[in-house]
């Protein structure tokens, strides 16, 4: 068995730091959530890294070593700074460093594992399963909603009015009035061409969304409903069918 205790313990407190980190970003982003079903999930996402967090923490104090009083503190410093630092960046290079940090977590995890089991440290091999996961499931939830808007969106997550209007300024400069003119054409022919659309329940709204494989469709029965009869189960269903398109476009099963 190899002794691996100092390099465990080591790993274990890069993880609590960047946990943390991850804490203060999940709270950030619960409050950009688009839907009622993705707010009420994004709101648990702090809770449950703070478990995790919790759960370093013991494993730290198993192996003998101190957790650090500056690990919370360090992270919602960090956070602070990025958010801030956020307002100034489109929305998809706050995702995509979102994403780096999700990877970050993801990878030490999988190495944290290789040490606890050359160690024979089942508990510690137990936890890291829990934390890859978690881990892997974040990432691919990013990935998913990068591919949203790269698709055009909505995406799952909105922009903040900073991150919106910084975007908007870059498109004026870079892209011709011209475009933006036949973009809104086109949109205002795709709900004129979906005769009784109104007419259809919330179910056969459903079952009508989940047909679409245009994202520019769904996006456009997204932006129809918001603007008129605002039914939240066939706003939701879009949103799914438009995540399963971005799914599928990504690779993600």
């Amino acid at each position: 068995m190899t002794d691996n205790t100092a390099a465990l313990i080591t790993q274990l407190r890069v993880l609590l730091d960047l946990t943390h980190n991850e804490i203060q970003i999940t709270e950030t982003r619960a409050a950009q959530a688009r839907t009622e079903a993705v707010r009420r999930e994004s709101t648990q996402n702090p809770d449950h890294a703070r478990q995790r967090a919790g759960a370093v923490e013991e494993a730290i104090r198993d192996l003998g070593g101190l957790p650090g009083i500056a690990g919370p503190w360090f992270g919602r410093a960090t956070a602070m700074v990025k958010a801030m630092a956020e307002q100034a960046q489109p929305f998809d290079e706050a995702l995509l460093s979102d994403l780096a940090l999700e990877h970050q977590l993801l990878d030490r995890a999988r190495y944290l594992r290789a040490l606890a089991s050359a160690s024979r440290q089942t508990d510690i091999v137990d936890l890291t399963g829990r934390l890859i996961t978690a881990h892997t499931a974040t990432v691919e939830w990013l990935t998913t909603v990068l591919a949203q808007d790269a698709l055009g969106g909505p995406a799952a997550l909105r922009r903040t009015p900073l991150q919106a209007a910084t975007e908007t300024a870059i498109r004026l400069i870079n892209v011709p009035a011209a475009w933006s003119a036949r973009g809104l054409d086109r949109a205002i022919d795709t709900v004129r061409a979906t005769p009784g659309y109104d007419e259809l329940n919330v179910s056969g709204a459903v079952v009508a969304v989940k047909d679409l494989t245009a994202p520019a469709d769904i996006r456009t029965i997204i932006a129809h409903e918001e603007a008129n009869k605002n039914r939240h189960g066939v706003i939701s269903a879009a949103q799914t069918r438009l995540a399963a398109i971005a799914q599928e476009v990504v690779g993600i099963n």
